[in-house]
């Protein structure tokens, strides 16, 4: 009797824009063999395309509204203050659970917000949002010093690396580092482990399009030709590694039982702009603050241009850049607070809207009943204050055209439903043009509403990668209309599981080979509503070195 088993990698972040050339030149071999005998195309991330909220959907199949997870950061219940989502903010079953129950063993290794690392059948090492020094971040207990002990040296969890004018052989000797010790500890693991369910994730493609963007686009105004075909060489070397070194084998290895899907979170292009939500909200009277002598006194200064942003020009200037990176979050952002306009001056009383995390376009209505001290009756005053901001972001233009700013400005109930929607943004913007995004933490670093962005200078945009290969796939097909909430039921259904019927994505029938798939049953099961559930904060300690990690990733700073 056939045993189908399922190999599914994450590249995250990675996109056609860069792949697609690649492999026209032949450098990506492995990849365009995948092309020609199985299925490729883009897949359409979550709204906003952003991490947690995109890998939280692929685990589950359900959109945020359903998971609970919207960015990197919750907002606590009755309060203005946001913490770090981990792996408890994702509630509901994963499809590792599903098949686990059906007695398939899984292996997934380096996965994104699986910190604390819950218990599976089988085995799971935790990625991203990891607390940097904790010792247990695998399934079963000892797993991790044994992946040192067979790769070798202390376990390397991710990049730090940061670019700035002149250091990009230095960190792309780092990215090469992480990615050797990832892999090396993925095809440990394929090997070794009995799994039913294999997934490996590497982040450093992600890592290295944030930092680098501008070396691989010849159009972004921070692109120095002689620096590009400097370190093009190394940079192309880590796709091709990916592609040689990781991916050939898996394809060399695969027999009529076992189907390989690779697939990223989310697209990747250039950023050049930041837009400053909670400066378009004070400016126009939608944030107000404290009548206080000393908040009063920082408005004005602020008001003069005594901000953070200029604060770090001068010390670019000056040439002491690299003090910046030395200084943790932690201290920055206290730093900040005493010496700057912050959010937390606000008068909530008076304040009718607010962003607050790492938002990329989210909003929230100060709603009575709600938040602490909210300012918004529900109902009625609520649509009208909502309504009247949609309507003034719609007409915010684009500098260089003219053209609207925003695409689309949508209410949270128009992107997200299910038992956590609740919790989610009230308003959410899509920028026009991708390389003007809402990005940052501090959001009040500026006294702009949108000006340049000179950190990193890559970010996400919607349209991922999706590859199949295997006896169910057609040959050579190129599919247009995937979704990443579709690979989960996709998944459960290539190792012959029925389908949960509140997942929101759907199987890819279309990229089947009738004629040499014999397909099992189309089968659903009912899920019956969940109870709501409270996520489990990590403790202040790991809070912190989780976002001190997000700071050297360049997510919750905006600077």
């Amino acid at each position: 009797m056939s045993k189908p088993r399922v190999i599914v990698v994450g590249m995250d972040g990675a996109t056609f824009t860069i792949l697609k050339p690649l492999i026209d030149q032949g450098k990506l071999p492995t990849l365009a063999k995948i092309m020609n005998e199985g299925v490729a195309g883009p897949l359409a991330s979550v709204t906003p395309p952003i991490t947690p909220a995109a890998w939280s959907s692929f685990y589950t199949g359900k959109q945020p509204g359903k998971h609970g997870v919207f960015e990197f950061l919750y907002r606590r219940p009755d309060s203005y203050s946001k913490v770090p989502v981990n792996f408890t903010s994702i509630r509901g079953k994963k499809f590792w659970d599903y098949a686990g129950a059906s007695g398939k063993r899984v292996c997934l290794y380096n996965l994104p917000l699986l910190y604390p690392t819950p218990d599976v059948n089988g085995v799971a090492v935790s990625g991203l949002l990891t607390p940097d020094g904790v010792e247990d971040f695998g399934t079963p207990s000892g797993i991790i010093p044994e992946i040192e002990k067979e790769v070798g040296g202390p376990y390397v969890l991710g990049s730090r690396a940061v670019y700035r004018k002149g250091n990009a052989g230095k960190i792309l000797e780092e990215f090469h580092r992480v990615l050797t010790y990832h892999m090396k500890s993925a095809q440990y693991l394929l090997q070794k482990e009995p799994w039913d369910v294999f997934f490996g994730h590497l982040m450093v493609t992600d890592s290295m399009q944030h930092e680098l963007w501008h070396l691989l686009d010849p159009t972004h105004s921070a692109h120095d030709p002689e620096e590009a075909a400097e370190h093009m060489p190394q940079i192309e070397a880590i796709y091709q590694r990916i592609d040689q070194e990781f991916l050939a084998p898996i394809v060399d290895s695969l027999d009529e039982e076992t189907t390989l899907l690779i697939m990223s979170d989310h697209g990747f292009g250039g950023i050049e702009h930041i837009i400053y939500m909670n400066m378009w909200l004070l400016q126009r009277g939608y944030v107000t603050w404290s009548k206080d002598w000393w908040t009063q006194a920082k408005a004005m200064m602020h008001r003069w241009g005594v901000t953070p942003k200029n604060f770090f020009r001068v010390i670019r200037w000056l040439g002491l850049g690299e003090l910046r990176d030395r200084v943790s979050l932690e201290a920055r952002e206290t730093w900040m607070n005493r010496g700057f306009m912050n959010i937390r001056r606000a008068d909530w009383s008076n304040t009718k809207a607010y962003a607050m995390g790492n938002i990329l376009g989210m909003l929230y209505l100060n709603v009575k009943g709600r938040e602490p001290d909210g300012a918004v009756e529900p109902g009625e005053e609520y649509e009208k204050v909502r309504t009247e901001i949609i309507e003034k972001l719609q007409a915010e233009k684009l500098p260089e055209t003219g053209e609207p700013l925003f695409s689309k400005v949508q209410k949270g109930e128009e992107i997200y439903e299910g038992l956590y929607a609740k919790y989610g943004p009230d308003i959410v913007c899509t920028p026009t043009d991708w390389r003007y995004q809402v990005f940052g933490y501090q959001d009040f670093v500026s006294n702009k509403f949108v000006e340049t962005y000179s950190e990193m200078t890559g970010h996400h945009r919607v349209d991922g990668i999706f590859f199949g290969m295997g006896k169910a796939f057609q040959h050579g097909l190129w599919l247009d209309d995937a979704k990443l909430l579709d690979l989960a039921p996709t998944l459960l259904h290539l190792i012959g599981l029925p389908i949960p019927s509140d997942m929101d994505g759907r199987v890819l029938e279309e990229a089947f080979d009738d004629d040499a798939w014999d397909y099992p049953e189309m089968l659903a099961v009912d899920e019956t509503a969940e109870e709501e559930t409270a996520a489990v904060e990590l403790s202040e300690e790991d809070q912190k070195l989780v976002m001190q990690r997000l700071k050297d990733l360049g997510y919750e700073d905006g600077l």
